[in-house]
């Protein structure tokens, strides 16, 4: 099946419908690019694939690339069909307590606003500090968030990246820099508060002279002289214990060229390790593991450098597929192996109840869950068996694949 749609562009109230071929084939690409370009910013995009809702897309630039690419709508991946290359299976489209995120605000012209837990943007008075005469508000008990988490922001640039997700035709091709390119792609439309977030991001350069290092570089010291905030997106250094008895000091991580050092705040790492107990097993055993973390800068008389205050993790496999534990590992590296296309759901901000499947099948006619159950204990089996139900009332009866517990 081809992954790849017919799409509507209507400009100047004119409506045409440009084929996948006119898409894809050498032949047309000055033609689609100068169909892109005078779209760009001006039209209304539709994918022509079977999925059901509106399908809006968006002319992407990518600074650099003098190329203009095709995008869906944030969080509208469930409206494409399986076999459409805008498709994503993610929890404002699957689950119980999916529907319209809490702290994802899109935008009539595709972009999102954000909310983060700790602003972009510096206080000289710290925000948590109040007027002792002013009367405290009373907080209503809410299933929701107000702001957005540094893991689910995370998960949300995965899934715009589609790094969730996996077909066949990637093998090969899914480098590190080409993995955090897409990253930083996916946050050209994002916006904390006032402040574009591409702008206050730093990622991965594998070399000092590189685009990418300069590009750190140049991010780094226009956040110094407005004294924003900046978001670091980067794997964790190779576990070594050295390495692991100076993280609660200073970051150690790869692609850290064009960065400044990051030092930790008091704690941080002490509270990361608690937080995630499983991803940091995952890195002392070797497996991939990348941190985000939100980081002040400050200027020493002879350096720039980081101060660390707040972070999260997440694990991944060699193909950048996120996981969150050894049985869900194997189970994606199988499927990677045997050549299944696939999607990872991630739960952005959404509540730790929601029954997500741990992937989800794309190369059969419809989706189909996949589940891993590892454990056998009563409370582990009580949320199985309402997974069950909730996977037979969606998809009928046997709808869901289950694997049990896997030897490693």
């Amino acid at each position: 099946m081809s992954d790849v749609h017919p799409v509507t562009i209507t400009l100047n109230e004119k409506v045409r419908t440009f084929s996948a071929n006119f898409q894809t084939e050498s032949t047309f690409s000055s033609g689609w690019q100068s169909t892109l370009k005078a779209a760009y910013g001006k039209a209304e995009l539709r994918c022509g694939c079977t999925g059901i809702g509106q399908k809006r897309l968006a002319v992407k630039y990518y600074e650099g690339s003098d190329q203009f690419s095709l995008a869906r709508f944030s969080m509208s991946g469930g409206q494409h069909s399986i076999d459409c290359q805008f498709y994503s299976a993610s929890p404002t489209q699957i689950g119980v307590g999916g529907g319209t995120s809490s702290v994802l605000n899109l935008q009539p012209d595709g972009s999102v606003k954000i909310r983060l837990e700790i602003g972009m943007v510096e206080r000289d008075t710290p925000a948590e500090l109040v007027s002792p005469n002013r009367p405290q508000q009373v907080r209503k008990p809410s299933t929701s968030q107000s702001s957005m988490k540094l893991l689910g922001l995370l998960h949300y640039l995965w899934d715009e990246a589609g790094l969730n997700q996996w077909k066949s035709g990637f093998a090969g091709k899914r480098r590190p820099s080409v993995a955090y390119r897409l990253i930083n792609n996916a946050t050209e439309n994002v916006w904390a508060g006032t402040l574009k977030l591409i702008d206050q991001m730093l990622l991965p350069a594998f070399g000092a002279d590189t685009r990418e290092a300069d590009r750190n570089r140049e991010r780094a010291a226009a956040a110094l002289e407005s004294k924003y905030r900046m978001l670091l997106i980067a794997p964790l250094a190779a576990y070594t214990q050295e390495r692991a008895d100076i993280m609660a000091r200073q970051m150690k991580i790869s692609g850290f060229h064009g960065m400044p050092i990051v030092y930790m705040k008091a704690g941080l790492w002490d509270t990361t390790v608690r937080r995630f107990k499983n991803e940091l097993s995952a890195w002392r055993n070797g497996a991939g593991t990348v941190a985000i973390v939100q980081v002040e800068l400050k200027k020493s008389s002879k350096s720039v450098y980081a101060s660390a205050i707040d972070m999260a993790i997440m694990s991944i496999t060699s193909e950048f597929i996120p996981v969150e534990s050894s049985y869900e590992r194997i189970v994606a590296d199988r499927l990677v192996a045997q050549g299944r296309s696939f999607s990872k759901p991630l739960r952005f901000d959404s509540i730790t109840d929601q029954v997500l499947p741990d992937f989800i099948l794309t190369d059969t006619k419809r989706e189909v869950p996949l589940e891993v159950f590892g454990r056998n204990d009563a409370a582990y089996l009580q949320r199985k068996r309402e997974k069950e139900a909730y996977y037979n009332e969606l998809y009928g009866r046997g709808g869901m694949v289950e694997l049990g517990c896997i030897g490693e």
